[in-house]
């Protein structure tokens, strides 16, 4: 295990990479600064590739021997993703999360980093890059806004009638009557803050990929939720399929797990 971690300095790289490549860009860009990748809503910008660019010559120095996973590096060579199974320590790159929304001028988005070894997360960040804003992350450590730490209420007393979340981009309308709105940010980056928050209770991805949940999930955990995949197996960065669900105590957790269970069997049956 990988031990004493400097976070402040990660957090330093972070807000200057953004400060470079990201905020200038902001509500900035001109229309060849944005390119289509595999479909006409997954997009990239030149904020994205050149954060990453940035990320990636500077974060290996760190960290002795570390690699890097940008997410726009394994869309142009997917074998970069394999690094995740090897024996060095991998820092896996977001460099804009919430890419749409950046593209057309919203400001939920972010730059999320998470440091990844032996499959596991054991730190990760999570910058908001218009509020000025950083959350990080140290497993075992708890998680910080800035520096103030964040503990979420172990009791939550209302019903699920009341609560606020999300299981998914579509919403199915027998379970969306179950609880009271449907939030989704157009980015998992402000989804964790969401929830980090206690602004949601709960959220479910059936989209796996490490850059939008590795720094997040961990720091959901650090902060006292709960995260597992649908079949109550622990998360790890490695898996790229199945269904991730998150919610703010083990209870609703299994409420929640039963109430996406319900709707896959409705939807296999109709």
């Amino acid at each position: 295990m990988i031990k004493n971690v400097d976070i402040e300095r990660v957090s330093d790289l972070i807000r200057a990479v953004a400060a470079e490549e990201i905020r200038p860009r902001f509500q900035s860009l001109a229309k060849e600064d944005i390119h289509i990748k595999s479909h006409p809503g997954d997009l990239v910008t030149e904020a994205d590739v050149q954060a990453e660019r940035q990320l990636t010559a500077r974060l290996p120095a760190l960290l002795a021997g570390s690699v890097v996973v940008g997410e726009e590096a394994v869309f142009a060579k997917p074998e970069v993703i394999n690094a995740l199974f090897q024996d060095a320590p991998v820092w896996v790159v977001d460099p804009v999360d919430g890419t749409s929304n950046f593209a057309r001028g919203d400001a939920r988005f972010a730059c999320m980093v998470a440091l990844v070894h032996g499959g596991k997360t054991i730190a990760g960040w999570i910058y908001d890059v218009v509020q000025d804003v950083m959350w990080a992350a140290e497993q075992g450590s708890g998680v910080y806004r800035q520096q103030e730490r964040i503990t979420l209420s172990p009791d939550v007393t209302m019903p699920l009638a009341e609560m606020d979340g999300s299981l998914g981009p579509k919403p199915y309308k027998p379970t969306r009557s179950r609880f009271s709105h449907w939030l989704r940010h157009g980015s998992a980056a402000h989804d964790y803050i969401a929830l980090m928050q206690g602004r949601m209770q709960f959220v479910g991805y059936n989209r796996l990929m490490p850059w939008d949940h590795a720094a997040g999930s961990m720091m959901y955990v650090e902060a006292g939720g709960v995260a597992g995949l649908l079949s109550g197996d622990a998360y790890r960065p490695t898996i790229h399929q199945g269904y991730l669900l998150m919610a703010q105590t083990a209870d609703l957790w299994t409420e929640v797990q039963e109430l996406v269970l319900e709707e896959h069997a409705a939807k296999a049956s109709s």
